[in-house]
C-alpha cells in the first residue's frame, strides 16, 4: 500500500520483514522510501479562487472576468447580489467532486436578450442563488453537459427557465417561477436524449404551458412541486413525463392546481401526464390534483414494471377523469381519492393488463367512479369505494353515474367494494365483458325521479360466456330493483347472496319483459341466496358494518378471500360473512 502524502506506519514495513525474509523487507523499504520522498515533493493544486464581480471590483461584469480569466475546477464566481445585463457564457469545466461555483446575481436580458445563461459541453458546474429575468426565450440553457447542480433559482417574467439538452446528473433544487410565458416545450425542459434527472422544492405560478416537460431516457425524480394558476391550452399538461426507457421515474408531494394554504386556483388543462414510457418503475404518491379542464393524472401507452404505484392521492374537481390509465400495465392505483371529476378512475384498452385499483375512494363524480372500457384485461378492483356518483361536480354535468362499472370485451374481479347512493347503478357491467364479483355492499343506487337509464343494484346484461360469477355480495334497496340482466338465461352464475328490494315485486328486471318478483326468480335461481335485511349498523351514518344478528353473517362461500374492506382477518369463524365487511368478534 502506497501512503502518498505521509510515511507509511512502521507496521507495514515489520509485515514485510517478517512475511518476505530480511533481504527482501530490507529492499522493499528502500524502495518505499525512494517513492514516498519523491510523492512529498509532487507539487499540490492551486487553492480555488474566489471572484467577486460587479460594480466597483477588478471585474464589473461577467463578460469582462470570461475575457481576462481562465476558470478552474473549484473556482468561485460571486455576483455580489448585483444585477448584470448581460448573457453569461460559461466555458469552462469543474471536474467530479470540485465544480466551478456561479451564484448570488441577477442576470437580465432585458427583454432583448435571448438567453440569461449559456453552457455548451460543459460540465461539473453549480448556479446557487441566481434570478433570471426578462429574458426572451432562455433562461439557463444547458446542453450536452453532464453534473450540474442548480438550487435558489428564480425566472421571473421571461421564457424558459431551464432549457436542457444531451444532459445527464441534472439536479434543481428550490425553483421558483413567476409570470413566464414559455415559447418552448415547459418552463423546466428537459429533453432526450439525457438522464437522471432530480427535481425538488419548485414553486411555479402564472406559466402559460407546461411547468414542467421531461423527456428522458432514464431515471425522473420530481418531488415536492407546487403549480398554481397555470394557463396552458388544452392538451397540454401541466407537467409531462414522457419517452423513458428503463430505470425510475419517482413523483412525490405534487400540488397541481392548489396552493398549500387551500386556494383554489385552477389550471387550464392535464394536471400531470406520463406517456410513451416502458420498461419504467413508477413511484407516485402524495399528489393533490385540482381544477383542471384535462384529466388529473393521465397515464397512457406505458408498460411499466410489476410494482409500480399511484397511491395517497387526492384528485378534485378535473373534467374527464380524476385518473386516467390508457394501455399501461402493471399499475396499483390507490389508496387515494379521486373525487367531484367526471370520472374518478378510467381504465382503457387492452394495453392496461394487470393492473388494480385497490382503497380507491370514488365519490360524488359527475359520471361514474370507477369505470373500465375497450377491453382491458385482468382488472382488479378491491377494497375500494364509488358512493354518489352521477353528482354534478364543480363545472361538471351529471352522466350515467354508474358506481363501479365495466364494458366492451373487459375482464374483472370486483371484491370487498362498496357502491352506495349512486344515481345510476351500483355496479354495471355491460357488452361482453366478464370477471367475478366477490363479497361486495351494493345500496341504495338508482334514482325514483329518473326513467331514462337503465339501473338496479347490479346490472350485468353481458353477452359473454362465461359472464361473471357473482357471490357473497349484501344487494339491497336499490332503484327500481336489485338485480337486472340481459335474459333469464343469462351467461351469469350467481349464489350465495343477500338480497333486500324495495318491493319485492320488483326484485329482477330484464331487458323488454316484466319484472319478476324474488319468490318467481328464487324459485329457480340461486338456491343458497336469502331475501332479508341485512342489518346495518347504521345507514344514516354510512356505516354498513353488519350487527351481530344478520342474517349475512356465517353465510357466505369461501371464495379464497383473506381480508375485508378494513383489513379484518376473513373468515372470523369457519364460514366467512356476506358483503364488504367481516364482522369480527374481538373487536365489535
Amino acid at each position: 500500500m502506497l501512503y502518498p502524502y505521509s510515511l507509511p506506519p512502521i507496521h507495514e514495513y515489520m509485515s514485510l520483514i517478517s512475511k518476505r525474509g530480511l533481504t527482501y523487507g530490507v529492499s522493499s523499504l528502500v524502495a518505499l522510501l525512494l517513492v514516498t520522498s519523491s510523492l512529498l515533493v509532487l507539487p499540490t493544486p492551486a487553492h480555488a479562487a474566489t471572484y467577486n464581480i460587479g460594480p466597483g471590483q477588478a471585474y464589473p461584469t461577467f463578460t469582462s472576468l470570461a475575457a481576462g480569466i481562465t476558470l478552474q475546477p473549484g473556482d468561485i464566481v460571486d455576483g455580489g447580489g448585483n444585477t448584470f445585463n448581460e448573457m453569461w457564457t460559461i466555458n469552462r469545466s469543474g471536474t467530479l467532486g470540485n465544480p466551478i461555483i456561479f451564484r448570488n446575481a441577477t442576470v437580465s436580458g432585458q427583454n432583448i436578450r435571448n438567453n440569461g445563461i449559456l453552457t455548451n459541453s460543459k460540465s461539473n458546474l453549480t448556479f446557487s442563488n441566481i434570478t433570471i429575468k426578462e429574458v426572451v426565450y432562455k433562461g439557463l440553457v444547458i446542453s450536452g453537459s453532464t453534473n450540474i447542480n442548480i438550487d435558489y433559482l428564480t425566472l421571473i417574467g421571461s421564457g424558459s427557465a431551464i432549457y436542457s439538452t444531451n444532459s445527464s446528473f441534472i439536479n434543481v433544487s428550490y425553483f421558483t417561477g413567476l409570470n413566464n410565458t414559455v415559447p418552448f416545450e415547459g418552463l423546466l425542459d428537459f429533453l432526450a436524449p439525457g438522464t437522471d434527472l432530480t427535481v425538488n422544492h419548485v414553486t411555479i405560478s402564472g406559466v402559460n404551458k407546461r411547468a414542467i416537460y421531461s423527456s428522458l431516457t432514464a431515471n425522473v425524480s420530481l418531488s415536492d412541486i407546487e403549480v398554481t394558476s397555470s394557463t396552458t391550452t388544452v392538451g397540454v399538461p401541466v407537467i409531462e413525463v414522457k419517452n423513458m426507457t428503463s430505470g425510475n421515474l419517482t413523483l412525490d408531494t405534487i400540488n397541481v392546481g392548489v396552493t398549500r394554504g387551500g386556494t383554489d386556483a385552477g389550471n387550464a388543462s392535464y394536471g400531470i401526464n406520463i406517456n410513451n414510457s416502458d420498461g419504467i418503475n413508477l413511484n407516485a404518491q402524495n399528489l393533490n390534483i385540482k381544477n383542471n379542464t384535462g384529466r388529473g393524472i393521465q397515464i397512457t401507452d406505458s408498460a411499466l414494471l410489476p410494482g409500480s404505484s399511484l397511491k395517497t392521492f387526492d384528485i378534485q374537481r378535473n373534467i374527464l377523469a380524476g385518473v386516467y390509465v390508457r394501455d399501461s400495465a402493471n399499475l396499483v392505483v390507490g389508496p387515494g381519492t379521486s373525487s367531484y371529476n367526471d370520472f374518478g378512475v378510467w381504465a382503457d384498452g387492452t394495453g392496461t393488463i394487470n393492473s388494480v385499483i385497490e382503497g380507491v375512494v370514488a365519490n360524488y363524480n359527475g359520471t361514474d367512479g370507477i369505470d373500465a372500457v375497450n377491453g382491458v384485461p385482468n382488472w382488479t378492483v378491491r377494497y375500494s369505494e364509488a358512493s354518489y356518483n352521477g353528482t354534478a361536480g364543480k363545472g361538471l354535468t351529471t352522466g350515467s353515474g354508474d358506481g363501479f362499472s365495466i364494458h366492451d370485451t373487459s375482464t374483472a374481479s370486483f371484491y370487498y367494494n362498496k357502491a352506495i347512493g349512486n344515481l345510476n347503478t351500483g355496479m354495471a357491467h355491460t357488452g361482453s365483458s366478464s370477471g367475478s364479483i366477490y363479497n361486495n355492499t351494493i345500496f341504495g343506487n338508482g334514482s325514483p325521479g329518473d326513467s331514462t337509464m337503465d339501473r338496479a343494484g347490479l346490472y350485468i346484461p353481458t353477452t359473454a360466456n362465461p359472464g361473471f360469477i357473482v357471490r357473497n355480495n349484501i344487494i339491497a334497496q336499490n332503484y327500481p330493483g336489485d338485480l337486472k340482466e340481459y335474459s333469464t338465461t343469462s351467461n351469469n352464475n350467481l349464489d350465495y347472496n343477500n338480497y333486500y328490494p324495495i318491493n319485492d315485486n320488483n326484485f329482477y328486471l330484464i331487458f323488454n319483459q316484466s319484472p319478476w318478483s324474488w319468490t318467481t326468480y328464487h324459485t329457480t335461481r340461486e338456491p343458497h341466496s336469502f331475501n332479508a335485511n341485512p342489518l346495518f349498523v347504521n345507514v344514516a351514518l354510512s356505516n354498513f358494518k353488519l350487527q351481530s344478528g344478520s342474517p349475512a353473517l356465517n353465510t357466505a362461500i369461501a371464495v379464497g378471500l383473506v381480508r375485508d374492506f378494513v383489513g379484518t382477518i376473513v373468515p372470523q369463524g369457519n364460514i366467512p360473512d356476506i358483503g364488504a365487511y367481516e364482522l369480527s368478534y374481538t373487536c365489535e
